[in-house]
């Protein structure tokens, strides 16, 4: 994977303050920190529409033949009969995806010419970029430090500002940045990893 680039956004800024019973003023300030990933390996999914005879061909190249280079999973699978006209001799429509990671040395494009040279009914689109899990995981941790340092950093701006010192008490993870990656299965959207932290600290 070629070096990632690090964007730290500017945080969202909560503050409050309490003086109840000489309470120390209280501040809380939510980092966030991004990075987004650059690499060549594509998540992809092919999407299959067909009747049961359909289905058998479909299948033998998912299995044996061409597809089957592709190393591909199977994502969910579903069964209906088939729209209009009477119930009685309605042929049952199968509908089955495969998830599929185009590594180094595959495209996209190879794998399109495969579906319409074989005339599959059904489609592909992508699903997103994939990255290792463990390689997820160090970078999760890295953009939790980074997220908890810009939040720190502007706790401290605001309170040089007030010639005070600041201690932190408090440390949560948001995981409203969640949206950005599929982690079970390695897939990250939109080409970006997130993180968001709230950090909560007394001035004195």
């Amino acid at each position: 994977m070629k070096k990632s680039i690090l964007i730290v956004l500017a945080s969202s800024i909560l503050i409050s303050s309490c003086r109840l019973n000489d309470s120390p003023e209280t501040i809380e300030m939510i980092g966030i920190s991004e990075k987004e990933i650059i690499t060549n390996q594509l998540a992809v999914t092919i999407n299959f529409i067909g009747d049961a005879n359909q289905l058998q061909d479909f299948k033998e190249l998912i299995e044996h033949g061409k597809l089957s280079e592709f190393a591909p999973k199977l994502q969910y699978q579903n069964v209906h009969q088939e729209e209009g006209g009477e119930s009685k001799g309605k042929k049952l429509i199968y509908s089955i995806a495969y998830g599929i990671i185009l590594k180094k040395g595959k495209d996209i494009s190879e794998l399109a010419e495969i579906v319409e040279k074989q005339k599959i009914p059904g489609f592909i689109n992508s699903s997103g970029t994939y990255i290792d899990l463990a390689q997820i995981e160090t970078l999760q941790t890295e953009l939790f430090e980074a997220a908890l340092k810009n939040a720190k950093n502007k706790i401290k701006i605001y309170a040089d500002g007030l010639g005070k010192e600041f201690k932190v008490v408090e440390v949560s993870e948001l995981d409203d940045m969640g949206s950005y990656i599929n982690s079970l299965e390695g897939i990250i959207y939109n080409n970006r990893l997130g993180k968001k932290v709230k950090v909560k600290a007394t001035l004195r």
